[in-house]
């Protein structure tokens, strides 16, 4: 989409955003995800990827409280106990077969709580 937007405006100024090379840069960090959705790019933060924005913004806020608590345990300067593998799979599945529900309500939850605090604000 971005190349058919670089094609279709031979008038682009050499001064705007070079979009020829920001399309070569998305494809190689989106090529970088395979099949995953999250990729860590060392000291350049994430990208993450999604069917949807909601699913998108769900997957990155997880990810960032799961960090947090990471850190948290981790400065108790105790052993970490692991949940047991069973638990975890269950858990896993009853969240993604109803993933699309659950990061919907959430995007949208945000979204109301941000339009009351900034009325301005639109997507």
């Amino acid at each position: 989409m971005l190349q058919e937007l670089v094609d279709s405006n031979s008038n682009l100024e050499r001064t705007d955003l070079n979009l020829h090379q920001m399309s070569n840069q998305m494809q190689l960090v989106l090529g970088g995800t395979g099949d995953k959705d999250v990729l860590f790019m060392g000291h350049h933060g994430v990208v993450v990827v999604a069917q949807s924005v909601a699913l998108a913004f769900d997957n990155l806020y997880y990810l960032e409280r799961a960090a947090q608590v990471q850190i948290l345990a981790q400065s108790t300067q105790k052993e970490v106990e692991l949940l047991p593998e069973e638990e975890c799979q269950k858990a896993s599945q009853d969240i993604w077969r109803d993933i699309k529900k659950y990061s919907d309500a959430q995007f949208y939850s945000m979204y109301r709580r941000l339009r009351q605090t900034q009325p301005d604000f639109e997507l």
